[in-house]
């Protein structure tokens, strides 16, 4: 589970920082690692899913982590295509969805920690 949790925000993490690149750079090349990752991300979650299925709160909480990340994954989307739709320049609507990105971000990460800890426990009482 853990090693699935790391993998999971690894690609969400790729995501983020080639969504930025292209729109800081205006350079294609930066969302290479964006490309393919929703596909990862729901081939990780099956796994996690599959993993944590014996425990509800480990369970509850996966399925809150994937509806964060789509979250994220949607204004990743939403920004890209905003960039590309105004002559590749920052709109003020993805300026004003930034504190969301950081909340959703922030979640993101606080999920993975609790269901990692939680993972462990399971694992040393077993």
């Amino acid at each position: 589970v853990i090693k699935n949790l790391d993998n999971m925000l690894s690609n969400v993490k790729d995501a983020e920082t080639g969504t930025r690149g292209y729109i800081i750079t205006g350079d294609i090349r930066f969302l290479f690692p964006y490309y393919g990752t929703a596909g990862r991300i729901d081939s990780i979650y099956s796994v996690a899913v599959q993993l944590t299925r014996d425990s509800p709160l480990q369970s509850d909480r996966t399925h809150t982590l994937k509806r964060f990340i789509d979250k994220r994954m949607a204004l990743l989307q939403f920004s890209i295509k905003s960039f590309e739709g105004n002559n590749r320049q920052r709109t003020d609507s993805m300026i004003k969805l930034q504190p969301e990105s950081i909340r959703l971000m922030d979640s993101i990460h606080t999920t993975v920690s609790l269901l990692q800890r939680e993972g462990e426990r399971l694992l040393n009482t077993r």
